[in-house]
């Protein structure tokens, strides 16, 4: 009898594609993560201390408090608990504030089957939460899980959260304004004109904060507009701060690359809402609304469709096949497959902040020396992950009859059924040839993984490692 024949892998390559966009922060321009942490968290510390009266010793280094934060946390505001999810709504662990809760005081508040009651919203949108809720998944919002969590510690020292639910409710209406205000102070668009808190220390030093763009990369990108591929960018950044941070990463000739540009994009919504768009009025503001792009003008704001207009004209084609490159599974992976069926590379630097071993060569790749330069230093790796919190794609469980671990977070199953490959670093992928076939995430299955170069190691059977 014939051995069976394992199904291979589906997979895709820069070839097929007629049009490539990209996110900026943290996709085409890769961030500090140590230094943009610290930063967030002590001019956001500093805010609340000096406006909003909390104690001076708010203001302790994050660097004391990095193991409460990571990728993915949902706040629930009224009982001012994080939590982390498992791919079916079960509560895999909690805090309150910075303080553990156990298994019994999950069940106190959550019930006895420990399940996320508004989970089936969360996982068909990713987003549509009630109000009560917070999500923490990208690198801008991330310190803001430590502020935010001495502040509920300030808020609910020695109330009884299930006895004094009133009260608890009261105190966290205060919590949640009090952090917003912080966001706010520190987010304003505005501010980077006006030369203001991050976006001050930001342009006074960029060195501090952004990563140089490996020449290999720039040659990749080239590559790729040497092969007549139209190529865009959509970024939730400001037009002023996108360009300055992609001129300090690539040089002013990186203009040359793009073809059309969306800032302010205020993604996920630009990839399923109607936002008008708006040309940069001489001032840097929202000049005239417009409704179809021209190629190497900036816009602010928008939606897919009059991108898609575009790119339909740009090409030649009524239905162009697009890839997208992207950081956050909320903003960038999930909606642009869900909203814009369109493919995509999830930027994920938690896979080699997870400690993985690197090789240099993999089964599915040709044989290239070195894959990437820019190792994350050890800071990173600890600023990206957390022992208190586990991986962020799994809890450890195998997989049926298999030793592997299963991918069973709430974030790996986001990662498997929207995001077709997921890399550490573009400088993986910047020496590959462009007809390269990467597998790609099954998205019905948890056994066919479209990680590259390869799985993280909390995914590895580490029964069968050296």
């Amino acid at each position: 009898m014939s051995a069976e024949v394992k199904e291979q892998p589906k997979s895709l390559s820069f070839d097929e594609y007629d049009a490539i966009g990209f996110d900026v922060d943290h996709t085409l321009v890769k961030y500090k993560i140590p230094n943009l942490f610290n930063t967030m968290h002590d001019l956001m510390t500093d805010f609340l201390v000096s406006e909003r009266n909390y104690p001076e010793e708010m203001k302790k280094p994050f660097s004391h408090f990095k193991d409460l934060c990571v990728r993915g946390l949902i706040l629930d505001k009224r009982h001012g608990i994080f939590l982390k999810l498992s791919e079916n709504g079960f509560i895999l662990r909690a805090t309150l504030g910075s303080t553990a809760l156990n298994d019994e005081q999950i069940q106190d508040i959550y019930g006895d089957g420990k399940i996320f009651p508004w989970f089936k919203d969360l996982i068909e949108t990713v987003d549509n939460l009630p109000p009560r809720f917070r999500i923490f998944e990208n690198f801008f919002d991330m310190p803001g899980i430590v502020v935010t969590a001495k502040v509920i510690d300030v808020a609910l020292k020695d109330i009884d959260i299930v006895k004094d639910e009133e009260l608890v409710a009261k105190k966290m209406s205060t919590v949640e304004s009090d952090v917003m205000d912080g966001f706010r102070h520190l987010y304003n668009h505005k501010n980077f004109a006006d030369n203001k808190t991050f976006f001050k220390s930001l342009k006074e030093d960029p060195e501090r904060f952004l990563e140089k763009t490996p020449e290999d990369v720039c040659q990749w990108l080239k590559k790729i507009r040497e092969l007549n591929k139209v190529m865009f960018i959509v970024t939730s950044a400001y037009h002023d701060c996108a360009k300055f941070v992609l001129d300090h990463a690539y040089g002013t000739e990186w203009t040359d690359l793009f073809d059309f540009n969306a800032t302010l994009a205020r993604k996920p919504a630009f990839f399923s809402g109607s936002n008008p768009m708006y040309e940069v009025n001489d001032e840097g503001g929202h000049g005239s609304v417009v409704h179809e792009m021209k190629p190497n003008v900036t816009y602010l704001q928008g939606n897919k469709e009059i991108l898609m207009k575009a790119l339909k004209k740009k090409t030649g084609k009524d239905q162009p096949k697009i890839l997208f490159f992207g950081d956050s599974l909320r903003s960038d992976v999930f909606p642009s497959k869900r909203f814009a069926d369109w493919d995509n590379f999830l930027i994920l630097e938690e896979m080699e902040a997870e400690d993985w071993e690197f090789h240099e060569h993999f089964e599915d790749s040709p044989k290239i020396k070195k894959y990437k330069s820019t190792e994350p230093s050890q800071d990173e790796k600890e600023y990206l992950t957390s022992l208190s919190w586990g991986s962020l794609f799994t809890d450890g469980k195998s997989c049926d009859d298999s030793p592997e671990p299963c991918m069973n977070t709430l974030w790996g199953y986001i990662i498997r059924k929207y995001a077709d490959v997921a890399v550490p670093q573009l400088q993986y992928i910047a020496k590959l040839p462009m007809d390269h076939k990467f597998a790609v995430f099954n998205h019905e299955s948890v056994r066919q993984w479209g990680f590259f170069p390869r799985r993280p190691n909390a995914l590895e059977n580490r029964s069968s490692r050296k």
